[in-house]
């Protein structure tokens, strides 16, 4: 089995060297963050992900690590290179066979269970926010309903009693809602 592979467009070469894996790009590659050669060791792999390419539309394949530089390299590739990116991912199987521990297996399980539930945590916490917001806008609107219809106050959302045009100390009501103001209302409307 081949110890480098290389990614022509955009230009990539992932050598190995014993249990290291050399990461090097050439230009308009779309990884995070690298540097031009980066070295990570089989142990620090935590997952390692693949897409398939559809048509013109790139695949990519992604290292997930955790090591000094904790995050993700990712590097695309084309349709015609997917039976190399098969080659690479035996030989990092095989790497994974020859040097990882049960420890090492055992730890790498336990950071993608981790990982795992910090994205569940995450997912949830978007979740909670997006009904929260939905709560928040069905109000919105169902008060606006009522302030429209003119049964509560459009200040203070009290049960309106006073009817639309009435003037008090001067202060005309419909210069400034269509919906009938309360006394609490008028008096927080004048401010």
């Amino acid at each position: 089995m081949e110890n480098s592979f290389e990614f022509k467009k955009p230009k990539a070469i992932i050598t190995f060297d014993g249990a290291n894996l050399i990461l090097s790009r050439g230009g308009g590659i779309g990884n995070f963050g690298m540097e031009k050669e980066e070295t990570i060791n089989v142990k620090e792999i935590i997952d390692v992900e693949t897409s398939d390419p559809v048509s013109i539309i790139p695949g990519f394949i992604k290292f997930s690590f955790k090591g000094k530089n904790s995050g993700n390299y990712v590097f695309y590739f084309k349709k015609n290179e997917q039976e190399k990116v098969n080659e690479l991912l035996q030989k990092i199987e095989s790497l994974k066979n020859e040097y990882l521990t049960a420890d090492d297996l055992a730890n790498i399980e336990s950071v993608k269970a981790q990982i795992t539930e910090e994205q569940e945590q995450k997912e949830q916490e978007r979740l909670e926010a997006k009904a929260e917001a939905k709560v928040e806008k069905d109000l919105h609107k169902a008060t606006r309903t009522l302030e429209k219809s003119g049964a509560i106050c459009p200040k203070c959302h009290s049960e309106k009693v006073m009817v639309l045009g009435e003037t008090i100390n001067n202060f005309q009501l419909e210069k400034h809602s269509q919906a009938q103001l309360c006394l609490v209302g008028l008096e927080l409307l004048r401010g």
